[in-house]
């Protein structure tokens, strides 16, 4: 990875944590604990998400076609430039 996508990542994290204050401050301290809950589960949801998308991709009954028909990966259309 070159330097330049490190810092660009680095930079991703801290706007993302700049984000995540914005939105709690929204919200009395009291409500801290529920955001905190509701944060875990949608990062759960997630990753399961993508640990099912990723199971039935590497499936070896699979062929390559269809893990790219459940991805989405194969809406592509060809432009005619004049």
């Amino acid at each position: 990875m070159s330097a330049n996508n490190v810092e660009m990542i680095n930079r991703l994290r801290t706007a993302a944590g700049y984000q995540r204050q914005a939105v709690r401050a929204l919200f009395p301290e009291s409500m801290g604990n529920h955001i905190e809950v509701i944060e875990n589960e949608i990062s759960a949801m997630i990753m399961e998400s993508l640990m099912g998308v990723v199971a039935e991709c590497t499936k070896t009954s699979l062929s390559e076609e269809t893990c790219s028909k459940k991805t989405g990966s194969d809406k592509v259309r060809k432009l005619d430039i004049d």
